[in-house]
């Protein structure tokens, strides 16, 4: 878990604003919405929860530190590929109107990307990495 690149325990102190935003019914539901909805494409576009980097770092870039040299023409394929994709969506939003775009891909994508956030969050936040017993699932090394 040391070498994740998401969801990455911090090793200072929590901010002092801490129980004030998370100690009440709101600001856990604000917190949760704002994961769900927004973590995905804000750990894709900036590395916002994920490692930190000598520089600036995003999947979108073939010169970011995620990636090889080797890897750098799929990120550039992987990038042709979402440009495609947002000029289908944009085909389909002058021919179907923009709500029936969001209510037919916007929201099965949020609520993918919801589920998806949060599996790995439960799986990178889990009971026994904060117990600090990582090294027990190391069994197979």
């Amino acid at each position: 878990m040391e070498n994740d690149e998401v969801y990455v325990a911090k090793k200072s102190a929590l901010p002092w604003y801490t129980p004030y935003v998370f100690g009440n019914p709101v600001g856990r539901l604000v917190y949760i919405v704002l994961q769900l909805t927004l973590a995905w494409p804000l750990y894709l576009g900036f590395n916002l929860s994920g490692q930190p980097y000598p520089r600036f770092t995003s999947h979108y870039d073939p010169y970011s530190p995620l990636f090889s040299d080797q890897e750098r023409i799929q990120v550039l394929i992987s990038d042709a590929g979402i440009l495609a994709m947002l000029f289908a969506l944009y085909k389909l939003t002058a021919a179907f109107r923009f709500w029936w775009v969001v209510r037919v891909y916007g929201v099965p994508l949020l609520i993918l990307n919801a589920l998806f956030v949060l599996i790995t969050y439960m799986h990178h936040t889990h009971w026994v990495e904060r117990v600090g017993m990582a090294a027990w699932f190391a069994f197979h090394r």
